[in-house]
């Protein structure tokens, strides 16, 4: 997918991957913290390759770059709303 343009890329990771967030919140609070770390670490390449970031830059520098919610943001708030 690193060929779609960033609009395009986003468009289809923020209709397709990020909706199944909050419903694997009954998984996640399960999974091991290197499970969770890798899955986060999916969500980072996939904001690289969407705007074409190289793998040089440290991920705190592309979460500053790009203005996505971080996963574990997205994960704890679904925890908040479930639980109120």
């Amino acid at each position: 997918m690193s060929y779609l343009p960033s609009h395009l890329f986003e468009e289809i990771y923020f209709k397709t991957v990020i909706p199944r967030v909050p419903y694997c919140t009954g998984v996640w609070c399960c999974c091991s913290v290197a499970c969770f770390t890798e899955i986060v670490n999916l969500h980072v390449k996939a904001r690289r390759i969407a705007h074409k970031i190289s793998k040089n830059c440290l991920e705190h520098e592309v979460l500053d770059l790009i203005k996505w919610q971080d996963l574990e943001y997205l994960y704890k708030r679904r925890l908040a709303i479930e639980f109120f």
